[in-house]
């Protein structure tokens, strides 16, 4: 157990240990475990070896909502949940303290699958502890505190962190061991691995080192200016890549599925604009709710493409309920199953569920980088009848053989053309009927990062969608201005936006200006879509920033950052597109100079958000099989290092072990193990010698 040294970190003399106690009991109320319920878990229950909230003990502490007012006493507070387990704990007073950063979700989705923490916490004895992060689950703060979504921020919740570790490590500590500090492991995913990985760094002498899966600090626009189109250069990869994606595909096996996909966005706007009667055949091979109406080329095309993100992020050999649980609306089947996705949900969308890897004839011809081609459309089996379309970056126009103009029934018709649609609706339903009872569908997008081009700058910025609070971010800044005259309205309107879950992350983004780019660009002829969202020659940042500026898109914060009467506390002032604050924050390229230490940041190949991985590799590839064969452990700097799985999903090392999981994952987990181990060690011996200078 570690004691607190008699100066504090900022080297200001302390209390004495019974004044201060006296001071931090207050800070502790001792709502118990049952007051949390466990409703909202997300557990895969057939997996019998798995822990829940209700195994743990859940209390709150109160915290300052502003760490950085001055004086402090002014600052509203607000009661940040915790739950701690402490079984496997040996000897109270060394026990090493994994601690999960939480992040933008209540606490039990993080309780429920960080298995690694589960895992290793009986080998080292260590104390297990979770910290929801503020605006989230149920650390709220009151809805009618003025500028009541200011405080939502990485900066604020870190430093949450650090107040609840050194509240924590002094309730543990006695006079005998008030001189030795407890080794503390930090462990988060995605962002929850940006607050890991920057907890160690700002607060090293609190948190020994860091677990930062699927972090991507590194898609900030100042590390990565060229990878505007990220994201989807991994969705690429994973739809050529065979079922499942740990099989040596055979030679003569061949994939059409990013073909075939990339096939599809110019042959609807073709049905939608050439072909008579073609709506009606749409609707009836997509199986949809209603007929199509004429302005519906969108709404279809947007509905197809926008699976593939969650798809990719759930990219688990095993059936899982994460991504589903976090991201739908609904959450079990009418039986009261967890609805999950199947094993490696991209490609068994493309291979297992549907023909998307078959040859429907689709032949493509010209220069696919520079998004200009003709593609070819075998009409019947023999190939003797064909559609061409030319494509010229955003542009299609008909290829017109023999100045005969093509039978558009000869289209509709066509056994090839429905095969190819079918099968597009039956990869995507791997999402929308993941229930498997869905007679029909609307035309809802996915909840992510994909569905949405009203805000281009997005990038992060855009995931507050993914827990659907709001749909549209011009109808939401038209509600603001309705909704926001009446100065009476601003507790009901802090309520409507700090109530729904993730409440924390449409806010922090429009405070902290999280703008990751790894997805703010789309079909640039990287990938398996189309048409290109910027003009011929975009290729970084900067390109997006110039057009954005000419289109004067530039000049206010993003709509769903509006706040005309002040009473969410919003900056007005335009974005920072480049989120220069933030970068500096966070770091940057800065890190790998040796500045700082003991952190393993690890990323999965499979999963889109490892474009903007601390120092991973680039995978694009053009080859049909585009296998990785680089080292799995790339360092970084002292003790950190960037840790590839090949086949991993979304933070797949945190998740618990399973028969199921690739050589890969296995021992990526057993590195980890390993830099765990050492980390400890070296806190234990300087334990040992500060003991013996005293």
């Amino acid at each position: 157990m570690t004691k607190i040294s008699s100066m504090n970190r900022h080297g200001c003399p302390s209390w004495s240990l019974v004044v201060l106690f006296l001071l931090l009991l207050p800070l502790f109320s001792g709502a118990s475990s049952s007051t949390t319920g466990t409703t909202t878990s997300s557990r895969d229950d057939d997996e019998k070896h798995q822990y829940h909230i209700g195994d743990m003990e859940c209390h709150f502490l109160e915290q300052p909502l502003n760490h950085f007012h001055v004086p402090k006493e002014e600052s509203p507070t607000y009661r940040q949940r915790y739950c701690i387990y402490n079984k496997f704990v040996v000897m109270t007073s060394t026990a090493p303290v994994f601690f999960y950063t939480g992040n933008e979700s209540p606490l039990e989705q993080y309780i429920n699958h960080t298995g690694l923490m589960w895992e290793l916490a009986p080998v080292f004895g260590a104390e297990i502890v979770f910290v929801e992060h503020r605006y989230e689950g149920q650390s709220l703060p009151a809805f009618d505190i003025p500028h009541c979504l200011a405080y939502s921020s990485s900066k604020q919740a870190i430093e949450d962190y650090a107040r609840f570790l050194e509240y924590h490590q002094f309730l543990n500590t006695t006079t005998t061991t008030a001189s030795i500090r407890r080794p503390v492991i930090a462990f988060g995913g995605s962002y929850g691995g940006m607050l890991a990985a920057c907890f160690r760094m700002k607060y090293p002498s609190l948190v020994t080192g860091a677990i930062a899966a699927s972090a991507p600090i590194w898609a900030l626009p100042r590390t990565n200016p060229t990878m505007i189109d990220g994201a989807y250069r991994v969705l690429q990869r994973g739809l050529q890549l065979p079922y499942p994606p740990t099989s040596k595909a055979s030679p003569t096996t061949e994939n059409h599925c990013a073909t075939n996909l990339l096939a599809t966005w110019p042959l609807l706007q073709y049905l939608f604009s050439h072909a008579n009667g073609s709506r009606d055949h749409l609707t009836d091979w997509f199986r949809l709710c209603r007929p199509l109406g004429s302005h519906d080329l969108g709404h279809l095309t947007a509905w197809i493409r926008s699976p593939w993100f969650d798809l990719a992020e759930g990219s688990f050999p095993y059936p899982s309920s994460y991504i589903p649980f976090a991201l739908l609306p609904e959450k079990y089947d009418k039986h009261g199953n967890l609805l999950k996705l199947p094993p490696w949900p991209t490609q068994a969308a493309c291979w297992k569920f549907s023909q998307l890897h078959r040859d429907w004839g689709i032949r493509i011809h010209g220069n696919l980088s520079n998004v200009r081609y003709n593609i070819s459309y075998a009409l019947d089996s023999t190939t003797t009848k064909n559609l061409t379309l030319a494509i010229d970056w955003d542009q299609m126009t008909i290829v017109h053989n023999d100045d005969r103009h093509q039978d558009t029934m000869q289209v509709l018709e066509s056994p090839q053309i429905q095969g190819l649609l079918t099968s597009v609706r039956d990869a995507v339903a791997v999402w929308y009927n993941i229930t498997h009872e869905e007679p029909c569908f609307n035309l809802t997008p996915a909840n992510n990062i994909n569905n949405n081009d009203s805000n281009r700058r997005g990038g992060l910025l855009q995931q507050h969608r993914k827990r659907g609070l709001y749909h549209g971010t011009d109808s939401l800044a038209l509600k603001d201005r309705r909704n926001l005259r009446d100065r009476k309205n601003a507790t009901e309107q802090c309520r409507e936006r700090i109530q729904p879950d993730a409440a924390s992350w449409p806010a922090l983004c429009c405070n902290e200006e999280m703008n990751m780019i790894i997805t703010e660009a789309i079909g640039l002829g990287r990938d398996m879509f189309w048409p290109p969202n910027y003009p011929r020659g975009t290729r970084s940042h900067a390109d997006v920033i110039r057009h954005d500026n000419h289109n004067d898109n530039n000049k206010g914060p993003p709509s769903f950052c509006l706040d005309p009467q002040g009473i969410f506390g919003y900056s007005q002032l335009p974005a920072d597109p480049w989120s220069i604050r933030l970068d500096t924050y966070y770091g940057g390229t800065r890190i790998a100079n040796n500045a700082y230490s003991n952190i393993v940041f690890s990323n999965g190949l499979l999963d889109p958000w490892m474009a903007g991985g601390v120092n991973v590799p680039d995978i694009s590839s053009s080859s049909e099989l585009p296998m990785y064969d680089g080292p799995m452990v790339r360092p970084i700097g002292k003790d950190m290092i960037a840790l590839i799985i090949e086949f991993g999903g979304h933070h797949t090392d945190l998740m618990y072990s399973n028969e199921k999981d690739p050589e890969c994952v296995t021992k990526a987990r057993e590195i980890e193990k390993q830099y765990i181990a050492k980390w400890i060690a070296q806190a234990q011996n300087s334990n040992d010698d500060h003991q013996e200078e005293l």
